[in-house]
């Protein structure tokens, strides 16, 4: 996959994004590529960074 393959399919995505106390809540609306994140060896499920004040936590839904 090229790189402008995966921006377009896995970083350019419809969601919601929500405010909590204590961290970033992400919904993901999901496309047929998703079946692959089963198979990869990082998680997608919770991102931090030094740079964020509160992690996110991703929600795929299938």
């Amino acid at each position: 996959m090229s790189i402008d393959g995966f921006r377009g399919n896995w970083l350019v995505r419809d969601g919601l994004l929500a405010n909590a106390n204590d961290r970033w809540e992400m919904t993901v609306k999901p496309r047929p590529y998703d079946v692959l994140l089963a198979h990869s060896p990082f998680s997608f499920s919770v991102i931090r960074h030094s740079w964020m004040d509160k992690p996110l936590f991703v929600t795929w839904k299938p």
